[in-house]
C-alpha cells in the first residue's frame, strides 16, 4: 500500500512546475540534516518533528513552495528571507521558486539555528 507521503510526491511529481524538484530536495536536506526528526504528512504537506515538538514543514503551493520554520521568530534573520510574523507559535517561513534558491536563501542554515532553539 503507498502511503500519504509516497502519495504526495507522486502528486507533486505528476504536476510537472518543478515544485516535485523542490520539495524532495528539501526533504533530502532535513531527513539528512536532522536524522532524527521524525517525519509525518500533516496539513497537506512534510511536516517534521522532534518528539511532539514541531520542527518544520515543506508545503507546495499554486506558486511557491514554502518551508514553514518553527522557531524562526526567535532567530536572528542574518540573511533576510523569513518572511511571516511569528505569532505565538513563532513560526515563519521561506518561499522558493525553484531548487537553486534553497542555498541562495540559506535554508539549511536557517533549519540549523531553529534547531538550536529546541
Amino acid at each position: 500500500m503507498i502511503d500519504r507521503i509516497d502519495r504526495f510526491l507522486a502528486d507533486l511529481e505528476e504536476q510537472a512546475d518543478g515544485h516535485y524538484e523542490i520539495v524532495a530536495q528539501l526533504r533530502e536536506l532535513v531527513t539528512s540534516g536532522f536524522p532524527d526528526a521524525d517525519e509525518l504528512f500533516k496539513y497537506g504537506g512534510l511536516h517534521y518533528t522532534f518528539g511532539s515538538a514541531p520542527f518544520a514543514g515543506i508545503y507546495a503551493y499554486k506558486n511557491h513552495v514554502s518551508v514553514e520554520i518553527n522557531g524562526g521568530a526567535y532567530i536572528e534573520d542574518i540573511y533576510g528571507h523569513l518572511e511571516g510574523r511569528g505569532g505565538k507559535s513563532g513560526r515563519k517561513h521561506v518561499r522558493l521558486s525553484s531548487v537553486a534558491e534553497i542555498g541562495s536563501k540559506h535554508v539549511a542554515d536557517y533549519l540549523t539555528l531553529a534547531r538550536e532553539t529546541f
